[in-house]
């Protein structure tokens, strides 16, 4: 649920009482969404998304709004906007930008969450495979909305085989992502992930999780030939993302897993977030 409160460039307004926000909205021709996961008032991923987000406007060639070229007052901005909505836990900021031949606007929402780390989510998910192959080669495959019609694509393929959600394959046939996520297997004492030679979304959260890890004695192994097969013989299985947090694989087909290292991981990868 978004909160009460929105920055709209530089200046709080109150969704209630403002229709500003739809005007906005209705009038543009592009927009560009970056959610920023946030707790207790920390916000460690902050200055990369930042970065992320003007990069991705450049790609795309469309103007970027004047507050994003102001860091400073963008996270003080963010932060007093977080703290006016009362989300003292945790959640994520939805920065959009709206953008047609003329201008550029930059809108800050809040989305709370009463969770007080970075979720490990109870609930395992069930997978499988998508048919639809993804082109490693793609300049773009490393960004979020580049990726969003390709991923969304597939919600027909997941309400008819009953799942919650599917792996992609690239053209090589091998394993990839899931939608706003990047995979994860652990063999052993071996984390093994999809490398960015297959044309990987490269969230943000993907550099901590490896490194996390890595601090924990894992040996890290990133590919570009990880196969359907090859997932037979692996113990735990997570994907992770900044925007949907750390949610176990339960199974996929008919292959099974456990969680205990998974759990392992995720302690450590939040001493790391809220201690930086």
């Amino acid at each position: 649920m978004i909160s009460r409160y929105y920055l709209i460039n530089k200046e709080i307004r109150d969704i209630e009482e403002d229709p500003f926000l739809l005007e906005i909205f209705l009038n543009q021709t592009f927009s560009l969404e970056q959610k920023i996961w946030f707790c207790y008032g920390k916000i460690p991923f902050f200055d990369k998304n930042i970065f992320l987000l003007k990069e991705q406007l450049e790609f795309t060639g469309f103007r970027i709004p004047e507050l994003l070229t102001d860091q400073r007052e963008l996270k003080r901005l963010s932060s007093r906007l977080i703290n006016k909505n009362k989300a003292f836990l945790s959640g994520l900021l939805n920065l959009t930008v709206l953008s047609n031949h003329d201008d550029s606007h930059l809108i800050i929402t809040v989305e709370p969450s009463d969770k007080k780390n970075f979720e490990l989510k109870n609930k395992g998910k069930l997978l499988d495979f998508s048919d639809q192959l993804k082109y490693s080669a793609n300049e773009g495959n490393k960004y979020r909305f580049y990726n969003l019609a390709f991923w969304n694509s597939s919600q027909k393929t997941i309400r008819d085989l009953k799942i919650d959600g599917l792996i992609f394959l690239n053209e090589n046939k091998s394993i990839v992502e899931c939608a706003n996520s990047n995979i994860y297997f652990i063999k052993g004492n071996a984390l093994i992930s999809p490398s960015p030679e297959t044309g990987c979304y490269l969230d943000l959260l993907r550099e901590k999780v490896l490194e996390t890890a890595a601090i924990l004695n894992f040996r890290i192994i990133e590919t570009s030939q990880l196969s359907k097969s090859d997932i037979d013989r692996t113990d735990e299985a997570f994907i992770a993302g900044e925007s949907i947090a750390m949610q176990k694989i339960t199974g996929i087909g008919n292959i099974r897993f456990t969680h205990q290292k998974t759990q392992m991981i995720n302690e450590k990868l939040n001493e790391i977030l809220l201690n930086d």
